[in-house]
């Protein structure tokens, strides 16, 4: 059974962060009723019913008349995939891939966010994990050296030395076992 997440945690997350109860639940890798529980055993104030959605929805005589301005076109198979990969975002913000194989997720208000408001998916995972922000001197480690493998049992948290130690020694391993090393 997992332990239940610290309250300072929950609290950054759910009010600080401004995140849903489900991207929540999904940061800490729980379920919703859990997370539900959580921040009312720990006398969180929740949200207005409904909030959550503002912006997101259409009522029903916009949906019409969107339908209507879309009928008869025909849409590239090219666009459908678009189309259909974002309909298929999910967890904690909009995820993107950068060139080199990382998964950023924008999350705006998180302290380490960049210029364009996002952070590395590895880093919110680990955060979540351990239950504090991540050290200047700590890094997150990718164990089978995919960069968009996020899944918490390939994560580690290591200091800097730690990683760069690990690296050389790969990297030699490599070098002498005639194996390039990427």
């Amino acid at each position: 059974m997992k332990a239940p997440p610290a309250e300072e945690v929950l609290r950054t997350l759910y009010e600080v962060q401004g995140m849903t109860m489900r991207e929540t639940a999904q940061a800490l890798g729980i379920s919703l009723g859990a997370t539900h529980k959580y921040i009312k055993a720990y006398g969180i104030q929740t949200r207005a019913r409904g909030t959550a959605f503002l912006g997101k929805h259409h009522d029903s005589e916009t949906k019409r008349k969107i339908s209507r301005a879309h009928k008869g076109k025909t849409v590239s198979k090219e666009t459908r995939a678009k189309i259909a990969a974002a309909h298929t975002i999910s967890g904690p913000g909009h995820k993107k891939k950068r060139n080199d194989g990382y998964i950023y997720v924008y999350f705006p208000k998180h302290p380490e966010s960049n210029a364009e408001g996002y952070v590395m998916e590895h880093r919110l995972i680990m955060e979540a994990q351990i239950g504090r922000p991540i050290r200047k001197d700590e890094v997150v480690h990718h164990i089978n050296h995919d960069k968009s493998d996020n899944r918490i049992e390939n994560l580690q948290l290591m200091t800097f030395k730690e990683h760069s130690g690990l690296h050389l020694k790969e990297r030699w391993a490599a070098r002498k076992g005639g194996m390039t090393y990427q």
